[in-house]
């Protein structure tokens, strides 16, 4: 819930400074605005946290990794499939993954990810046969925006994943 101790007029705030304890508070911070004031809005019930994360050649090589985040490029014909796997990792769990592709000035191509969803038939019939399942970890597709396979221009991936409770 938004909590609003301005009055009805007041225009929403635009600087952010950390507020108290589980809020953000913002001021107020525009012309005609009644300075100092102050607005807090409560975070939803629960928490979240960044479980992962990590920097990574096309291949899945680690560059860098926070947390045991490891990447497996589990490449197939047409696309390629990561999964993104580490002690972080508990089945079931509520994630979100963030990231972007890594690439060369030279490319011209843009890329996207999307997270394959763990009990889509055909990934797992792809996992079982390379004798793992979604139980293992967080399958990612990547693939130019055009909906071709990733090119030499794709060095990489560097990635965020938080959890949520």
């Amino acid at each position: 819930p938004l909590l609003f101790p301005l009055g009805a007029d007041a225009i929403p705030p635009l600087s952010l400074l950390m507020g108290q304890s589980d809020h953000l508070s913002r001021n107020v911070d525009f012309p005609g605005a009644r300075r100092g004031a102050e607005v807090f809005l409560a975070g939803p019930a629960g928490s979240s946290f960044i479980v992962a994360a990590g920097k990574f050649g096309a291949a899945g090589e680690t560059v860098f990794a926070y947390n045991g985040l490891a990447v497996q490029s589990l490449g197939q014909e047409n696309r390629t499939l990561y999964l993104l796997s580490g002690d972080w990792f508990e089945p079931g769990g509520n994630y979100m993954v963030k990231g972007s592709a890594v690439v060369g000035l030279s490319s011209s191509m843009a890329y996207s990810f999307d997270v394959v969803a763990a009990q889509d038939q055909e990934l797992v019939n792809l996992l079982a046969a390379l004798g793992i399942t979604s139980q293992n970890g967080i399958v990612l597709r990547v693939m130019r925006s055009d909906n071709q396979p990733v090119d030499a221009g794709f060095l990489g991936l560097a990635l965020e994943i938080s959890q949520y409770a």
